[in-house]
């Protein structure tokens, strides 16, 4: 029970503050943040695969 509201308050929190970021920042900077933002997931992602294969034992 006490997992449902904690997960509910962060996820209320994440959305309010995507919000005033929409309202703030010019549309440019969010195209800008949400492209670096995925960039760096699928970096993150393909090194991940490469450790995994390389280094990992």
């Amino acid at each position: 029970m006490k997992k449902k509201i904690i997960f509910w308050v962060v996820v209320i929190v994440l959305l309010l503050a995507f919000g005033l970021w929409l309202k703030y920042a010019s549309f440019g900077v969010t195209v800008v943040t949400i492209l670096v933002g995925l960039g760096g997931i699928v970096l993150g992602w393909i090194g991940k695969i490469l450790y995994d294969k390389y280094v990992k034992e």
